[in-house]
Order: structure tokens, then C-alpha cells, then sequence
């Protein structure tokens, strides 16, 4: 008689490789073993993804408190950067200069974060681990057992 276990261990099968019965056992066990592994991995990386949407949401919210204020700064700066240049050029020109340099600076902020976030991956180390491990069981499945394998030469 022939039996075959699980990863884990769990659940065994014994019974005859021949008989129908032992067939659709092991083919039913078979597909109830990989329903509950893609459950699993889908857990995992669920947990995995909420982690970390948690930690950036924290943060982003850190950087948005600040935001309103930074704005009306900025803007106060520029409009005294204008005045300044007023002083030695029209003053639409001072505005102008003022503008074009914000311009300037915004598209190129666009284009390095554009770039950097391109860049960036999301990774998941756990899934990625249980992913390379499960190639590895089921490659081990595919190689008959070491009692067959005596039969079959």
C-alpha cells in the first residue's frame, strides 16, 4: 500500500495506487490542499498589503498637516521676490521672472518624482518566500515516490 502526505504532514492518504477510489481521494485531497494553499497566500499578502497601507497612510498624513501652510508660505515668499525685483524692473516683468522660475521648478519636481516612483517596486518578502517554497514542493510532487520508483525500473 502506498501513502502519500502532505507538506505539513497533515492528512494522509493510504490506499491501493490502482484503485479508482484512491484516485479520486487523492485528487480530491490534491485540490482541497492547493484551495486552502492559494487561500493562504492570499492572506498572507493581504496582510502584507494592509501593513504597509496602514504605515503610509500614517505618514502621509504627517506630511499633509503641513501642507496648507507650507502653500500660503510659498506663495508669500514669491510675492515679496516680486516686489523686490519690482524695485529694478517693471513690475510685470518681476512677476513674470517669479512665474517662470516656479514653472521651471514644478516641472522638473514632476519629472525626478515621475522617474523615482517608476522606479519603485511594491514588494511582498513573506509571499515571496511562500511562493518560491511551493515551486519547490510541487516540483518534489511531480517525481513519483521512492517505492514507485523501485516498481517502475
Amino acid at each position: 500500500m502506498a501513502e502519500f502526505e502532505g507538506r505539513s504532514g497533515e492528512g494522509t492518504y493510504a490506499s491501493s495506487p490502482a484503485s479508482p477510489d484512491s484516485v479520486t481521494e487523492a485528487v480530491t485531497g490534491l485540490s482541497q490542499g492547493m484551495n486552502a494553499l492559494v487561500r493562504g497566500h492570499l492572506a498572507l499578502a493581504r496582510v502584507e498589503v494592509v501593513r504597509d497601507l496602514k504605515a503610509l497612510g500614517k505618514d502621509a498624513a504627517l506630511e499633509l498637516a503641513g501642507v496648507p501652510m507650507l502653500m500660503a508660505s510659498y506663495l508669500l515668499l514669491w510675492i515679496g521676490i516680486g516686489y523686490l525685483l519690482a524695485l529694478a524692473i517693471p513690475t510685470w516683468a518681476s512677476f513674470l521672472i517669479c512665474a517662470g522660475a516656479n514653472l521651471l521648478g514644478g516641472l522638473t519636481l514632476l519629472a525626478v518624482g515621475y522617474a523615482l516612483m517608476k522606479k519603485q517596486k511594491v514588494e511582498l518578502p513573506a509571499s515571496a518566500d511562500e511562493i518560491r517554497r511551493d515551486r519547490e514542493w510541487a516540483s518534489k510532487l511531480r517525481e513519483p515516490p521512492a517505492q514507485l520508483r523501485g516498481e517502475l525500473h
